[in-house]
């Protein structure tokens, strides 16, 4: 939701730590959303 703001202001760095926490639960979307975020350089350093 935070990834397009849908229901919430869009942020980004929130996106990106939502989607690690799923990731980490071996999600594979959440891995495959995380690693567009880091691709795109968004939500992250």
């Amino acid at each position: 939701m935070y990834d397009k703001g849908k229901g919430v202001k869009q942020d980004d760095f929130k996106a990106v730590e939502y989607y690690q926490k799923a990731c980490g639960l071996d999600d594979g979307e959440g891995c495959s959303h995380l690693g567009l975020m880091y691709q795109q350089g968004q939500g992250v350093k």
